[in-house]
């Protein structure tokens, strides 16, 4: 009797373990964007804490792609008067858009106004929230835990296979090019894995400004 012979499945691992990063280096590497209609005067007070942070009065269509290209990590999202090209929900419509063509990008919900009941997902859908009226203590602290959160092996990873929709085989040969380009400090492999199996330029874009900075990460 022939007995069937079942190749195991090689499973993919996280090419970023052991990956760290200093606070200093993280905020070196790392853009934030506020989007609110008013000159708010945190934007400043967080430029002169290190940051690199800028405002943005609004998002439309001929400046979201700085955010499609991944050019900013964090964004601090006000809820009114903002998000008038994406729909009649303001900084909600605005948010789901952001969330649909850049999911890596961590979305702070900053407003200091109360939104009605039908647009709670505004907070819902934020990585995390913070009041207007909260200091510049607690926004550093918003500001640093998500930037820990951003570069941690898991988020990394998991963002990458989010960005790029790979079946499991696919997932493997990403993970063994992602070592290779880690080890030798050398990218330019892995980028052409990245340009053969994303999806549009968009997302080769995402992917790449990753990359770029996991180099910064491993000088």
């Amino acid at each position: 009797m022939n007995i069937p012979f079942f190749t195991k499945t090689k499973e993919p691992t996280n090419p970023f373990n052991g990956l760290t990063s200093t606070k200093e280096l993280r905020r070196r590497i790392s853009k934030i964007l506020f989007v609110d209609d008013e000159k708010i005067e945190i934007v400043q007070d967080i430029r002169d804490l290190g940051y690199n942070a800028n405002l943005r009065s609004d998002i439309s269509p001929e400046n979201i792609g700085e955010i499609e290209r991944g050019e900013f990590q964090i964004v601090f999202l006000d809820f009114e008067g903002v998000g008038k090209k994406y729909g009649d929900q303001q900084g909600l419509g605005l948010l789901r858009h952001i969330k649909n063509v850049a999911p890596s990008v961590f979305i702070v919900s900053y407003t200091s106004k109360s939104i009605r009941p039908e647009f709670a997902d505004f907070y819902r859908l934020a990585d995390t929230t913070l009041g207007k009226d909260r200091g510049i203590g607690e926004a550093q602290s918003v500001i640093d835990a998500a930037l820990e959160k951003i570069y941690s092996p898991e988020k990394l990873w998991s963002d990458l296979n989010t960005m790029l929709k790979l079946d499991k085989t696919k997932q493997v040969k990403l993970s063994e090019y992602t070592e290779k380009a880690i080890s030798k400090k050398n990218f330019s492999d892995v980028f052409g894995y990245v340009a053969s199996v994303a999806q549009n330029e968009q997302v080769r874009s995402l992917v790449s400004t990753m990359y770029k900075s996991v180099g910064e990460m491993i000088k």
